[in-house]
């Protein structure tokens, strides 16, 4: 109790006192912990750390708020959205987007704009920080794996002087494929922003072993002023209004035609907004004083799901009004990501839009790294964390159960007939293959069936893995291993048991004339004559005897 009395500072109104301390108690006494994730499609992907993260916390509530091929200033919508201090822990991932940007220039990025855009940043971690443990995830993109980039050093810089955590994925990969043997160009997907799903699982699994140690650190947050430097315009009933949702997100937009118009109350420095792309195709034009001052072309084909990603504003503007148009041919100021250059006339003009983002003038006087003038000091290392997941998956990692090897793509498998990497090392190793859900490939003697099967229900009697040879020509064989034995399996029950495969990205898909093997979503391994697009590839990977 004294050390609790010590660390909290004064004066403190009394709500605020008794919800950290009680929020210390329900760390300690294991109370369900609940988990906050602002990150990229790295923290959405399937299976990467944020599985890994449930599957060593079963028990914790975890809410992911993710989005993909958005930067990290998306997040200051949560600012006022999210009351950050019911989380036990948050994590910030957003380096790889933000570095996207940066280098192929879809935000301007002179001095002025690169200053603003950290000074968002850092306003988002430090708010963050200042209501619960913040852990700032750093996954760097493949061209800065073996050097900094300009924004893992502000991340860390952004860390050290919140008051938060910074986890480094790059030594946790490093440790793991100089343990297992593993070419080190192939530990990236077939994106350059996203390390090999697998070991990021392993890696997320390792976080949630240590974030019960975490609470352990008697972490009260230290006072800021609570004030937001942000504001926003939500959609209101003044314009046709529409919701969108998945199992991910769920937002009511503002839908927009051509010739529509959203005035603001007043001029703003207008930061970004969030679009459904699958909504939207037009042009739309930003103004002040009814002078246009930017265009901005947002051409996406249409279709019947939700994709949500922000759009940001490449420079600071003055906006009080944005009108719509039919998108066209002409030079635009910019371009949203992923937005066709080409439109398509025969689509209509719209839009779905939601959540526009406005920060005060002043934040443009300010700089992220004046740190002594940060109002928070340093409670702890944020180093420490680090340290720790060093030491433990330098412990463990050569006795993870499974990694995955990606196959060589495009033309050069064509060549080459090798679909595996030849440098890992495969001794005491299985060669196999595995769905998106973490099953392996396995033959059922009994029931004279190929099933995926979870690598806890291998070494059952009747349960063999399928494994793979090479042959060339693109052919491979199917084959089990019993006492010692090999036995020849053929899921298509051709003579000679020799299969077909392609090579598509970092998946393989298996052929035998006009029938191909996939797997679906309930686990079952099946054949088709038809499209196999929407069912599952299968991955080669190793497992460890």
């Amino acid at each position: 109790m004294v050390k609790i009395w010590i660390t909290v500072p004064l004066p403190l109104d009394i709500t605020q006192f008794l919800f950290r301390i009680s929020h210390y108690y329900k760390i300690r006494n294991n109370i369900i912990m609940r988990i906050l994730i602002l990150g990229t499609s790295n923290s959405i992907i399937y299976p990467g750390w944020v599985y890994g993260l449930r599957q060593s916390l079963p028990d914790a509530t975890i809410e992911n708020m993710s989005i993909g091929a958005s930067p990290g200033i998306q997040f200051s919508v949560n600012l006022e959205k999210t009351n950050f201090a019911d989380y036990d822990f948050v994590f910030f991932d957003s380096i790889p987007n933000d570095q996207t940007y940066h280098d192929q220039n879809l935000i301007h990025y002179d001095a002025k704009n690169t200053a603003f855009f950290h000074q968002i940043t850092f306003e988002i971690i430090k708010r963050i920080a200042s209501e619960t443990k913040l852990i700032v995830l750093c996954i760097e993109e493949q061209a800065y794996f073996n050097c900094n980039s300009e924004f893992y050093n502000n991340r860390i810089a952004f860390a050290r002087n919140a008051n938060a955590y910074f986890v480094d994925t790059k030594p946790l990969i490093n440790t793991f494929v100089k343990a297992n043997g593993i070419n080190p160009d192939i530990i990236y997907d077939y994106h350059p922003s996203h390390p090999d799903r697998c070991i990021m699982n392993i890696i997320g699994n390792s976080i949630g072993e240590h974030l019960s140690a975490l609470s352990d650190d008697n972490f009260i947050p230290l006072p800021t002023k609570k004030q937001n430097p942000f504001s926003y315009w939500w959609p209101t009933d003044q314009y046709p209004q529409k919701l969108y949702t998945n199992s991910l997100v769920s937002d009511i937009y503002t839908i927009l035609g051509d010739g529509n118009n959203i005035r603001f109350n007043d001029a703003k420095l207008l930061i970004g907004f969030y679009i459904n792309i699958t909504k939207t195709n037009c042009i739309m034009d930003l103004f002040f004083n009814n002078q246009r001052v930017f265009s901005i072309a947002l051409n996406y084909a249409h279709a019947d799901n939700i994709v949500k990603i922000f759009v940001p504003i490449p420079e600071s503007l003055l906006v009080d009004e944005i009108r719509i148009r039919p998108a066209t041919n002409e030079n635009v100021d910019y371009h949203g990501l992923g937005s066709r250059k080409e439109p398509h006339p025969e689509e209509n003009t719209t839009i779905a839009v939601t959540g526009f983002t406005f920060c005060h003038p002043e934040l443009l006087d300010t700089t992220p790294f004046l740190f002594q003038k940060s109002e928070i000091i340093n409670q702890f290392d944020c180093e420490k964390l680090q340290k720790k997941l060093e030491q433990d998956f330098n412990k463990n990692s050569q006795h993870k159960k499974i990694f995955l090897i990606k196959p060589n793509t495009g033309a050069d498998i064509i060549q080459k007939n090798i679909f595996f990497d030849k440098n890992v090392k495969t001794e005491n190793k299985t060669l196999a293959l595995f769905s998106y859900n973490e099953s392996i490939l396995c033959y059922n003697t009994v029931d004279n069936l190929f099933q995926p099967f979870k690598l806890d229900k291998i070494g059952l009697p009747d349960i063999y893995v399928v494994n793979i040879a090479s042959l060339g020509n693109n052919k491979i064989k199917f084959f089990i291993k019993i006492c010692n034995n090999i036995f020849y399996v053929d899921p298509f029950h051709s003579h000679d048991g020799i299969i077909n495969y392609e090579c598509h990205y970092d998946r393989l898909l298996f052929k035998k004339d006009d029938a191909h093997l996939c797997a679906d979503n309930n686990n079952v391994v099946t054949i088709t004559h038809g499209n196999w697009e929407h069912l599952q590839l299968f991955q080669v990977g190793c497992i460890v005897n």
